[in-house]
């Protein structure tokens, strides 16, 4: 409890301190491996004190690991269990545990006193206080920084990124990066004066009339099971050339309903009756005329304005449309929408560089255009957006979709007075999800307000008072009375719905929506996918390959951090010989260490990746875009290989400009841990014999970080939230190091957990490329000669250890069961691991609830 307390305080605050400090969260994990390469590495179990190169020697002293090490190792070894002098054990023994040394100088010094002089372990208990000061120095010296990165630091918001060659080809007026407010400037300069083109008409959609008939739908209560109608009995229509809004006084009646009506998977039971055109909705060709415009930040951050809606036309338009028509569409899709001036400017994420919250919702909405649907469902796309920007964005949508004859239906929540006066029909219903008011709005409301007004017992409303409020807060939506112009009534008005004129007017139109078939419009009969399944594929990889030289965060971070820890590691691994048993486990631990930073290091960082991506996977895949096999294979495609060709990109830091040309075809993993081996064994002199046995090692280092990368994506697929995806790959990684071989041999591991063993792809990547540094024949005429295990023999170069008779690689071979004609069994087994997670990590995908739309 001493140690590990304060051990994982200062872990805790040296965390708090990086996610403070750095500018990006893939900058804060590169940090993080950097401190613990250096905390793990001067821990004394790896490289003992005196093998610590002398300009290193300071960060020993300084390890706060190394000192909790060091407690726990005094308070065992200086027990009672290890009190026997080293003459009780006879010399077989102490040479089994590498103790003839430090016995040999003093028989009389007790066993576990011995072992921690063997490995240049403290050994008094006056270092226990010490090292408890030192844990605690370090707890303040993070909160200290911490402190200072929170009040002082402020992180410039990371410019926006654009090829350069579209810049250049565009006669559109552009936005500097990283500029937001010139941005919203451009904005309404363009509302002001721009051309806008009333309707997008250069390709033919099918108009739809959409009604909805007694519609209902109920869930389970958990823990109780009994059944809750979340809806009643709902009726209603839309229509193509209008824009209806839904509101509810309170739950969630207005989403669900909408989930409902575009067929996405609602957990329930649903009754009633949704018709198209007069025909029953077909949830196989309702996909092809209907989109539903979801969440404002389910978009890929790293491609362009322009890029985005050009993938989901791709994607979605029909395969006889052309080139031409394509691009047409999308630039009438760019001028009704406002979006021209920031085509070529990255989307970004909220909260992150990229378009303004503003242009994100039309965006949203420019996306889901691109399919040239026939109907819009959309949930809330107004939100977050003050009056000014919900107003203009609605007006888009009203240019895009409702004045060319598209049929829009829009969940809002509280809309403003300016807001609402540009629906055209209001469908509001109670807590209950029953309906309160459906009809006309009118002028400013008028309808909608002289509706509530008749009925008996509902105060009026006062002149500043919102209409939306005023009708949210007659029908019990939790308002402060004050603001609907005075205390709400009790009423059920679901029932004065009912029996209300406006009501029993609208039944006419009803039944003939019911039995409209054949009146309204042709009946849909287009389904399946647009595109073919060649073009999703290319379209799904290409922009995945962009998402990964773009996100310099990500992709260049490691390129970086490989060249810094190879830089690290090979200074401290610098000459170090290994002619002793402390100097080969040293050695030993240089292959350990590099497979541990990788192990977590990308995992880590690989679900973090894909959890960000997965709402914009789901969103296109609910929306049938492509299938999730498809996103799986791009994402194992974007680690072996690059973008397709190379690219100008241009990006803004400070107040400059810099050009840089992107590598084509680059598999970012093979140049990182290439580039990693190259520094790093050049450095500690590990697998420089020959060339083919470097290529054999970092090939193998190379397989194994592509098998961690791909079990984070795996993890990524099954945990529903970041926090459970974090512990997952903490816990699994550290059973995988414990159980490698070299923390724990194999014949100790209990049999319960033999499995684990087996299957980790940790223990293959260790036992193979320990095996190829450390491979010498001994078994050639020359070093089978007698006594050659001791003393120099000429034509025999295997190292010899000076305090065992025997060769290192005979010792190590024994210790660890190694088998030099295994290290090329061990890529392929870390190949399989990379097949298994990939198929586990597709039917993840496809099978569980949290990926799914």
């Amino acid at each position: 409890m001493l140690v590990s307390l304060p051990n994982v305080q200062q872990g805790t605050l040296l965390v708090r301190w990086l996610s403070s400090f750095a500018p990006a969260l893939e900058t804060a994990a590169a940090l993080q491996g950097i401190f613990i390469v250096i905390f793990v590495a001067f821990a004394g179990f790896l490289v003992p004190r005196n093998k610590i190169p002398d300009w290193w020697i300071w960060a020993y002293w300084m390890d706060p690991l190394q000192w909790g090490i060091s407690i726990i190792m005094i308070n065992e070894m200086r027990s009672a269990t290890y009190k026997q002098p080293c003459a009780s054990f006879t010399p077989q023994y102490l040479l089994a545990h590498t103790l003839t040394g430090p016995c040999r100088q003093a028989p009389d010094r007790e066993l576990g006193f011995a072992y921690l002089v063997q490995w240049q372990l403290k050994t008094s208990w006056y270092w226990v206080p010490i090292g408890v000061v030192v844990y605690l120095t370090w707890c303040a010296l993070w909160l200290g920084l911490s402190y200072v990165a929170l009040s002082e630091i402020r992180h410039v918001v990371v410019p926006k990124v654009r090829p350069l060659a579209a810049r250049k080809g565009s006669a559109a007026p552009e936005v500097k990066a990283g500029n937001p407010e010139k941005e919203t400037a451009t904005t309404h300069d363009a509302e002001k004066g721009a051309n806008i083109k009333p309707c997008m008409t250069s390709l033919h959609f099918l108009p739809v009339t959409l009604s909805w008939h007694d519609l209902s739908h109920s869930v389970v209560i958990p823990g109780v099971g009994e059944s809750k109608n979340v809806l009643s009995y709902v009726s209603g229509w839309a229509k193509p050339g209008r824009l209806l809004a839904l509101m509810s006084s309170g739950g969630a009646a207005k989403s669900l309903l909408l989930r409902v009506l575009a067929g996405k998977m609602v957990p329930g039971r649903t009754t009633g009756q949704i018709l198209v055109n007069g025909y029953p909705r077909n949830p196989a060709t309702f996909r092809r005329y209907c989109t539903m415009v979801e969440r404002v930040e389910s978009h890929s951050p790293f491609m362009t304005v322009r890029e985005a809606i050009q993938f989901s036309a791709r994607l979605r338009l029909p395969g006889t449309t052309t080139e031409s028509q394509r691009e047409a569409f999308i630039d009438q899709i760019l001028d009704v929408m406002e979006l021209r001036p920031f085509k070529n400017v990255l989307v970004g994420s909220l909260g992150k560089a990229g378009v303004t919250l503003a242009n994100a919702h039309k965006l949203t909405v420019a996306v889901e255009l691109a399919a040239n649907p026939s109907t819009l469902l959309m949930d809330d796309p107004l939100s977050g957006l003050d009056s000014r920007s919900a107003v203009h964005v609605l007006h888009c949508i009203k240019n895009a979709a409702v004045d060319c004859g598209r049929t829009v239906v829009c969940t809002v929540t509280q809309p403003g007075a300016r807001c609402l006066g540009v629906f055209d029909d209001l469908l509001l219903l109670n807590a209950a999800g029953e309906t309160c008011y459906f009809g006309e709005l009118g002028y400013r409301g008028q309808k909608l307000i002289s509706y509530f007004e008749g009925i008996p017992g509902t105060p009026r409303i006062d002149r500043d008072v919102n209409p939306a409020t005023y009708a949210l807060g007659v029908t019990g939506a939790g308002i402060d009375p004050s603001r609907t112009g005075g205390n709400h009534t009790f009423r059920d008005y679901a029932f004065e719905y009912r029996v209300s004129d406006l009501a029993f007017s609208q039944v006419g139109e009803i039944e003939s929506l019911r039995r409209g078939k054949g009146k309204l419009g042709d009946e849909p009969s287009l389904m399946g996918p647009a595109a073919p399944y060649a073009r999703q594929f290319w379209e799904i990889v290409l922009r995945m390959q962009r998402y990964h030289y773009r996100n310099l965060h990500y992709s260049w971070a490691r390129v970086m951090s490989s060249v810094i820890l190879g830089l690290i590691l090979g200074s401290i691994f610098l000459n170090i010989s290994y002619h002793t048993t402390p100097g080969m486990q040293a050695r030993g631990g240089f292959v350990f260490i590099i497979l541990v930073i990788n192990a977590v290091g990308n995992a880590q960082n690989a679900a973090g990746q894909v959890l960000s991506q997965r709402p914009v996977h789901r969103r296109e895949v609910g929306n049938g875009m492509y299938t999730f096999a498809f996103a799986n294979v791009a994402w194992a495609l974007a680690e072996v290989s690059g973008v397709e060709k190379g690219e100008d990109i241009e990006t803004g830091f400070g107040n400059g400009i810099y050009n840089f040309r992107s590598i084509a075809n680059v598999p970012y993993l093979a140049i990182s841990t290439l580039v990693f081996c190259s520094i790093a064994c050049t450095m500690a002199n590990i697998v420089t014999g020959s060339f083919g046995t470097f290529l054999q090692f970092w090939f193998t280092l190379y397989m194994f970080c592509l098998a961690v990368t791909y079990f984070g994506m795996l993890v990524a697929a099954v945990s529903p939230t970041p926090v459970h995806s974090s512990v997952i790959v903490t816990c699994i990684t550290s059973m995988w190091i414990a159980t490698a071989g070299l923390v724990l041999p194999r014949v100790l591991i209990p049999d319960v957990y033999i499995w684990v063993y087996w299957t980790n792809p940790f223990q293959y990547a260790l036992q193979g490329m320990t095996s190829v540094a450390f491979f010498c024949d001994t078994t050639t005429a020359a070093c089978s000669a007698p006594g050659c295990a001791t003393r120099s023999c000429p034509g025999c170069d295997c190292t010899r250890l000076s305090d065992n008779p025997s060769f290192v690689w005979t010792a190590l071979k024994s210790q660890r069961n190694l088998h030099e004609g295994q290290a090329k069994w061990d890529i392929f087994y870390l190949f399989l691991f990379c097949v298994a997670f990939r198929l586990l990590t597709w039917v993840a995908l496809k099978t569980l609830k949290h990926n799914r739309a």
